[in-house]
């Protein structure tokens, strides 16, 4: 294949999910290339006129053509956007999971873009050519449309979508998103607000204060106080609390359809939803059997029944009386009653853990016998034989029935519900007597404050109306609770991505509008929230007209309302309208990572899915459910963000929609059929090869790519040789597509790997069949480049025994993991992985253990591999984190972690935590004690008994002083209490960062970000809750002890190392080689943190665990159970996944690292592993391991050819059951050969394993090499290197820095010009003007636009009287822009009198272009775009209007129409035209200083620096002049005085008329006088410019002028005005550097201004409002300073 070729080359998957005509869904697997294929999507978008969105939507609102702007190509090469048919970028929304993979996306995209070209099909220096492009600057043009499409995650895509309608949807949230810490802290003061607020009917303003809606007052106190009653206290209850807030969205899920017209949870719906996890037939297949057992053992028992009874006859009410009416009445019909007859038979042959997974049957052969309840006939021991023998066998088969049905997948699983059915059940009229063992009594609604004597919690269960009632309790304070928190929020000016998400519900009408609630009435509230699953439709809109409709008719029903029912129907319509308005601007999705969407994001993206805005003349409503095209993209093997609200049954649920969609539009949508047909039911259609301008290159009609330039493509193609299922062609052929071709993994690792997903995935791990988020086996095939690479597995799989003696207690002595002392699993995999990475990155030999002793070499791959190719993943960080770290360091490998874990525990951190803690409480020995131990002191144990013997109450941190060890020490002590006493925590800690051992100490990777982000953090912490060092040290505490939702520690790596992360994190990333390790830990698979909170979230279910009595038993709750059970399948699908996508990171060496317990080498056998494989808590090592067994059984290979498969497994039927089994002894020698993984294909030989057990695996016999020392004595070698008598003394000098930068903005000049001291409280003291001006501020949309901060100096000109008393015009910066926007896309341009100008200039300089300055389409345009909200549009035209036609009719309007003036004769332009100037100032040397514990130290002495300075000349004149010379004039235009225009009078005015370019009064003067030093940096930009063309190409730049927008005047600076503007830049730029560059520079340096210059101080926002700060000098001031 040509490398040409190759550019334009997709696989058959890839193409048919370019298929732009259908609904797509891309089930794309590992490294299978799916960002190329979305963003190739993306692209046929933007270039296919005929698609299905084209012919079905009608064109949105296209983008203003406004000349100008970045694009370089001439008006004859581009787009009239307008008459383009695709779609354009601001049509196709693109979201992704992440701002990164958002970014990079995007970078593709324009990548793609910037390559593409006219001309036929083909690639060729480093461009894509495309016969649909006919216009050689439309690629450019899509560039920039690029830049403001909505590609970005789903939660900037809705922020994007509420912000024009924040008004409307009565928006109060704050600008800031909140931050990690912040959260936490304002969920724990939500919860205090609750437990604090009463429960009295008279105090309930205070709860409405707090935030809880009026309505809900009652319920949500009512609520508090019966969880606070269910969890006997609040302590307990708080737990539960606590997490409620995080899983909102999953609760919000699950309550859908469970509610009655109250609002409350409905038991029926309860029960319903219970019902809908299990399959009738699943039940009637055990009931059966069951029935079947039970008959038999009734009829045995009785045919001997003689002689197991006293009289012949057993007594009513015991066991077996009960079992044989169950038996004889046979099982009733209903599913449920079916299970509660199935618990009853359960009660009667168990005696006991029946709610457990541990019930035995028909113990000992027999029915259970106790007190409580008797069995009511003997055991068969008590007949004789041959009765004996034949009853024994009766009752032996029962059990062995019994058990194999309930070890059944199908018996596992109606085993468990007919639990909840036992916990449920009443048992009225089921004969079971009252007490009988594991039966259960229903607690009452008001539970008692104590027990019976003698009754243990655990007798009691809540029957279902109790169950519902706790489900609606939790809900109800979780709408408390979100009301307080929404308060907070708003106290705090912050919002959360939920919030933005809840407000795009309302924009959307997922929901009746919360801004809605309170005047809406209740029946239209009602209507508006009853959006079913079909979340697209408006069916719910159309039913609240309706119900509006009939409160019209009858008003009476409408109660307060009645009067204002008009009003409400005009604002339900207008928010309709928005909704369909907004859905007609997108005709196409595309969301990538779609299986890690939230049920709220799926919600909230199909609601713009619906029926659109489509106007008359325009195409008729097309019939389907989803109007544009959608495309969504994921791989549910990889959906592991579970723990922030993922639901990866959204991505299986949603496609299952889209097949049905697509399958309705193929009958029903001719639009899709007609000529040329766009759908078929056959092939798919390739948008690049299926048009009219199909043009292809002869190079690319080669043999091996010639079927890929086709522009249909079969549904039956296939990637490989195999053929597709029907089901698989049926699924294509719906819309259903799968990419299967990997390019990262070498083809036989890819193969081996999956062996193991066809059982990770398989059916038999399915407990809820029916469930939607267990992830399928794909089968992912090799490239063509990767197909004969063999990878290399790898299995670190450390001993486990061994270390029976006690460790040495030498400091001195290095600890070997593999020595002396108990086995730690964490510590051996960490040496192990790091003696490997040696070894890999030294290209030295390892090797492999054979069964006989015998060490087997292994030849290294000679290239050395790089430490940033190998990746480390971790499960979870919990304690593996560290011991790597560690023993990495120890092998001096550098290793980079991100996200390493909670930021507070790092050692560097909590010295620094410390210290604040002291700080805050200097009284507190436990403080003292903690930074006295520090290393910012270190205090052995005896000075630390000295320094703790005080009087209670003392201060400790001033006695600290006395302790210190040294004089610098004792000046770090010192500086602490001067800057705690001054509040500056922050300089505190930067000081103590750089003055303090801290570092030194803790010289490990990563410490400087963790004490950046520490001291970030205290910052913001700071910034919330204020100075008090109190406050900031309780918080820093509660960050400290929050477990699972700690702050985390996050690193970037910087250079060439390893990388240690999540496997979370990895998601996305490759590497060469990769290490999973800790395969075997249980941390993740358990319910730890569920079981402490007792609450358990599914998007399914939700339940607490209440436990109403003290103690560690509790009543059983049949919702917990269930809830807890399908947590656990949830935990178990994502732990597989989990797997699935750590391995799949790899591209070449997988290494598996972990071992099970009590592995160990026995001599002369091998490695013996120890098999276990826990159903209720499956390790990643078990689920592996497993996969290896099932796998070679499923090949055929027995026990005697594969040491994965066990003698008992040897003729069972595939699958093989899952459970503990005898030990695999593994010989490491043959494996490496034959790791009996996969089997052996042509040209495929087997595939070998590498078993390493020890670090001898990778050590060699005759070297040295791998001597490790201990802690203290690698202190002490650095302390005596760093001591060494031989190294020289440093002599410390100051340097002299040439160095130094700035940037500054070039409308600063004249501010500093007129005052440094108000640059210096901008600058050095931080100051903003808005919070204390209460005038002159601008808005917050001159900020959207680069050229505000230029045009705020206006407002700062020479005062005028248009502020007072003025019209309501925009302000002066709002006004500056819309003039300065219609000069820039309006201004005409002769261009040359000729072919060319006289010197050269760029196209876009020189193109001819028409005025369009007096164009009121064009001036429309602009005012829609830029016009302020609120403002007299009418008096604003006749303002702008006014400027621009005198603009037109001044010297400036003349010169661009060719009118040749003076000789000179304007030949091209550039509006807005960018520069960047660097200038060398030299000043007076200042001095960087830093405190230190030995006095205040030199750093630097700067006299020289570089101030980097960039903006745009609003105009650029370049001329030909008579005498044949050329020039450049640079022109800034000026809107001051606006409103003077109005009534026709003012300073400025006075010059109307005048056409000379001399000032004509004091007026122009001053304003050139104001503005000189900015006309005078664009003139010297402009010289700069001209300076590197070559000699004899230069044009003279001539003296900057001022174009006064209410005159129309061009006025050019005076000679004398402009020479001394450039004098004076550069001394002004000085004042600058040192006012930037000093570390010391006080204010005082910079003198008030004199009452002479007191109109600049009236303009200064720092001598107005209520507290100036400034201003200028009074006569007696003035007099004493002199």
């Amino acid at each position: 294949m040509s490398e040409d070729s190759d550019e334009i080359t997709l696989n058959t998957g890839q193409r048919l999910a370019l298929n732009l005509d259908s609904h797509i869904v891309i089930d794309a697997g590992a490294g299978t290339g799916k960002t190329m294929t979305i963003v190739e999507r993306v692209v046929q978008h933007y270039l296919e006129e005929d698609q299905r969105a084209t012919r079905i939507l009608p064109q949105p609102e296209r983008p203003r053509r406004l000349e100008g702007g970045t694009i370089v190509s001439p008006m004859a090469e581009r787009k009239d956007l307008r008459d383009w048919g695709g779609l354009l970028p601001g049509e196709v929304v693109l979201l992704t999971f992440t701002v990164a993979a958002a970014d990079k996306m995007r970078d593709e995209l324009r990548q793609k873009i910037a390559r593409l070209d006219v001309g036929s099909y083909g690639s060729s220096g480093g461009y894509d050519a495309d016969p649909r492009i006919t216009d050689k600057g439309f690629p450019e043009q899509l560039l920039m449309l690029v830049e403001d499409a909505p590609i970005g995650t789903i939660d900037s895509f809705f922020n994007q979508l509420v912000a024009p309608f924040r008004s409307l949807l009565g928006d109060e949230l704050g600008d800031d998103v909140v931050t990690e810490s912040e959260i936490l802290r304002i969920v724990e003061q939500s919860i205090n607000t609750l437990w604090r607020l009463p429960n009295s009917q008279n105090l309930y303003g205070d709860a409405v204060d707090a935030g809880i809606p009026v309505a809900d007052v009652a319920d949500v106190l009512a609520a508090r106080d019966r969880i606070s009653q269910h969890y006997s206290g609040r302590y307990k209850a708080t737990k539960i609390l606590s997490p409620l807030i995080s899983k909102s969205i999953f609760i919000t899920e699950s309550e859908r359809g469970l509610l009655d017209s109250n609002e409350k949870i409905d038991p029926n719906l309860l029960h319903e939803r219970i019902m809908s996890s299990i399959r009738p037939e699943d039940i009637d297949e055990v009931v059966t059997n069951f029935h079947s057992i039970i008959e038999d053992f009734v009829d045995a028992t009785r045919t001997n029944l003689a002689g197991l009874t006293p009289r012949g006859q057993w007594e009513q009410g015991t066991r077996i009386d009960v079992l044989a009416t169950l038996s004889d009445q046979g099982p009733p019909t209903g599913d449920w009653q079916r299970l509660i007859w199935l618990s009853r038979v359960f009660l009667c042959i168990s005696s006991s853990q029946l709610l457990q997974d541990k019930a035995t049957l028909f113990p000992s052969k027999k029915l259970p016998n106790s007190d409580e309840w008797r069995a009511g006939i003997a055991s068969y021991s008590a007949l004789k034989n041959p009765s004996k023998e034949n009853l024994k066998t009766v009752w032996e088969g029962c059990q062995n029935r019994a058990k194999d049905v309930m070890n059944s997948q199908v018996g596992k699983r109606v085993r468990h519900h007919a639990r909840l059915a036992l916990i449920l059940d009443s048992r009225n009229g089921s004969g079971i007597p009252q007490g009988a063992p594991q039966t259960l009594e229903h607690l009452p609604e008001e539970l008692p404050e104590r027990l019976p004597l003698g009754r243990p919690p655990q007798g009691f269960a809540f029957d279902l109306a109790a169950e519902s009632r706790n489900l609606d309790d939790i809900r109800i304070v979780l709408k408390g609770l979100t009301g307080i928190v929404d308060v907070l929020k708003e106290r705090d000016d912050v919002h959360e991505h939920r919030d933005i998400a809840l407000l795009a519900g309302d924009l959307l009408l997922a929901n009746c509008p919360r801004v809605c609630r309170l005047f809406y009435p209740t029946t239209v509230i009602e209507a508006l929230d009853s959006l079913d699953e079909m979340t697209w439709r408006d069916d719910h809109i159309h039913r609240a007209f309706a119900a509006l409709e009939a409160l019209e008719e009858n008003p009476s029903m409408a109660g307060e309302a009645a009067g204002r029912l008009s009003e409400i129907r005009a604002d339900l319509e207008r928010r309709h309208s928005d909704l369909r308005s907004i859905r007609r601007r997108y005709r196409a999705f595309i969301i990538d990572e779609a299986q890690d969407n939230s049920p709220l994001q799926w919600r909230m993206l199909s609601r713009l899915w619906g029926p659109r805005e489509i106007r008359s003349g325009e195409v008729e409503e097309p019939d389907t459910d989803w109007q544009p095209t959608v495309c969504y993209v994921g791989d549910m093997k990889q959906s592991i963000y579970a723990f922030r609200q993922a639901e990866v049954a959204g991505f299986r649920q949603f496609a299952e929609r889209l097949r049905t969609i697509n399958r309705h539009e193929f009958a029903n949508l001719s639009e899709l059929t007609r000529e040329p047909v766009l759908r078929s039911g056959i092939q798919s259609r390739d948008p690049r090869f299926s048009h009219e301008r199909q043009i292809v290159r002869a190079s690319e009609l080669m043999a091996t790519n010639a079927r890929n330039l086709t522009g249909w493509v079969h549904f039956e193609t296939t990637e490989g040789a195999s053929s597709l299922s029907p089901q698989e062609v049926d699924a294509r052929r719906e819309g259903q597509i799968s990419l299967t071709i990997n390019y990262r993994t070498d083809g036989d690792l890819l193969q081996v790997m999956n062996e193991w997903w066809e059982d990770l995935f398989g059916d038999r791990h399915r407990f809820f069949p029916n469930a939607d988020y267990y992830a399928s086996p794909q089968r992912l095939l090799p490239s063509s480049k990767k197909e004969h690479h063999r990878g290399v597995l790898e299995w670190i799989c450390p001993v486990r025994n061994d270390g029976d003696e006690d460790p040495p207690t030498e400091l001195t002595t290095y600890i070997d993991p593999f020595g002396p002392g108990k086995p730690d699993s964490f510590e051996r995999q960490a040496m192990m992985i790091a003696e490997r990475i040696q070894a890999l990155t030294e290209c030295r030999d390892t090797r492999v253990r054979r069964a006989d002793g015998e060490w087997q070499v292994i030849q290294s791959d000679k290239k050395p591999i790089r430490y940033s190719d190998i990746m480390i993943l971790m499960a979870s960080r919990s304690k593996i984190r560290d011991a790597l770290i560690r023993h990495l360091r120890d092998h001096n490998i550098p290793v980079q972690a991100d996200r390493e874990g909670g930021l507070m525990r790092r050692p560097v951190v909590a010295e620094l935590d410390g210290l604040l803690q002291f700080i805050a409480r200097p009284s507190s020995r436990f403080a003292a004690a903690w930074v006295a131990r520090s290393s910012l002191i270190g205090m052995d144990d005896a000075s630390l008994q000295a320094f703790l013997s005080v009087g209670r109450n003392e201060n400790l941190l001033e006695h600290l002083l006395v302790h210190s060890a040294s004089e610098r020490q004792q000046a770090l002590v010192q500086r602490w209490l001067e800057l705690s006493a001054a509040g500056r925590l922050i300089d505190l800690l930067d000081e103590t960062i750089d003055q303090s051992d801290l570092l030194v100490a803790h010289c490990e990777e990563g410490a400087i970000q963790d004490v950046e982000r520490f001291v970030n953090e205290v910052r913001l912490i700071s910034n919330s809750v204020g100075g008090d060092p109190i406050v900031i040290a309780d918080r820093l505490r509660d960050l400290r002890e929050q477990e699972g939702r700690a702050l985390e520690g996050k690193n970037t790596p910087e250079r060439d190392a390893v990388q240690l992360m999540s496997i979370h994190n990895a998601k996305g990333l490759e590497a060469k080689v990769v290490f999973v390790t800790d395969l075997f830990s249980k941390k993740q698979v358990t319910l730890t943190n569920e079981d402490q909170s007792r609450l358990i979230v599914n998007p399914e279910f939700f339940a607490g665990h209440p436990a109403p009595w003290p103690g560690d038993k509790y009543p059983a709750s049949a919702m917990w159970q269930h809830s807890r059970r399908i947590a656990l399948q949830r935990k178990n699908a994502e732990a597989r996944r989990l797997l699935y996508v750590a391995a799949t990171r790899v591209e070449q060496h997988l290494v598996i690292v972990g071992s099970p317990e009590k592995t160990e080498w026995i001599d002369e056998a091998g490695l013996k592993i120890d098999w276990k494989y826990s159903e209720s808590q499956t390790t990643l090592g078990q689920m592996w391991a497993e996969s290896l067994r099932q796998a070679s059984h499923r090949r055929g290979e027995t026990s005697t050819q594969s040491p994965w498969v066990a003698a008992e497994d040897d003729g069972q039927p595939h699958p093989l059951n899952s459970g503990a089994g005898a030990d695999r002894v593994l010989n490491p020698g043959s494996l490496q050969n034959d790791g009996w993984l996969r089997a052996e294909e042509p040209g495929h030989p087997k595939s070998g394993m590498r078993i390493y057990h020890h670090p001898d695996c990778f050590r060699s016999e005759d070297t040295n090499e791998n001597v490790l020392h201990s802690p203290l004595v690698r202190q002490t070698m650095l302390d005596q290197a760093v001591n060494d008598s031989r190294l020289a003394p440093v002599e410390l000098t100051t340097r002299k820095s040439t160095g130094a930068r700035i940037r500054l903005a070039p409308h600063r000049l004249s501010k500093i010009d007129a005052c440094p001291r108000r640059h210096w409280f901008e600058t050095r003291g931080g100051l903003k003007p808005d919070p204390i001006s209460s005038t002159n501020q601008h808005d917050e949309e001159d900020e959207q636009d680069p050229r505000a901060s230029r045009l705020m100096d206006e407002q700062d000109g020479p005062p005028s009287a248009e502020t007072e008393g003025a019209p309501n015009l925009p302000s002066p910066t709002q006004l500056g822009l819309i003039v300065h926007r219609m000069l820039e896309v309006g201004i005409g341009n002769p261009g040359p009198d000729g072919a060319q100008p006289s010197m050269a200039l760029p196209e876009i300089w020189s193109n001819p272009v028409e005025s369009r300055l007096s164009d009121s389409n064009l001036l429309a345009e602009v005012f829609a775009e830029l016009m302020p909200r609120g403002v007299d549009e009418v008096k604003t035209e006749q303002v702008v209007t006014t400027m621009l036609q005198r603009i037109e009719e001044g010297l400036v309007g003349r010169l661009t129409h060719a009118e040749v003036i003076d000789g000179e004769r304007v030949e091209g332009l550039r509006t807005e035209y960018p520069f960047t100037i660097s200038n060398q100032v030299s000043f007076e040397m200042v001095s960087r200083t830093r405190w230190t514990p030995d006095g205040i130290e030199q750093l630097a002495g700067i006299e020289r620096a570089r101030i980097d300075m960039d903006g745009s000349i609003d105009l650029a004149l370049c001329s030909a002049h008579e005498d044949g010379s050329s020039s450049i004039r640079p022109i800034d235009l000026k809107t001051e005085q606006a409103a003077s225009i109005l009534d026709n009078s003012g300073p400025l005015l006075e010059a109307l008329g005048n056409h000379d370019t001399e000032p004509a009064n004091d007026a122009e003067i001053e304003m050139l006088r104001h503005h000189r030093l900015q006309l005078a940096l664009y003139h010297r930009a402009l010289e700069m410019m001209e300076a590197t063309r070559p000699e004899g190409q230069r044009r003279r730049v001539e003296r900057p002028a001022i174009l006064v927008g209410v005159t129309g005047r061009l006025v050019i600076y005076p000679v004398e005005m402009f020479e001394q503007a450039q004098a004076q830049i550069d001394d002004i730029l000085a004042t600058a550097a040192r006012m930037e560059l000093a570390t010391e520079l006080p204010l005082a340096d910079f003198q008030r201004l004199p009452q002479s210059e007191a109109h600049v101080c009236a303009m200064c926002p720092f001598s107005m409002g209520d507290l100036p700060i400034c201003g200028p000098l009074s006569e007696t001031e003035a007099s004493i300073e002199a």
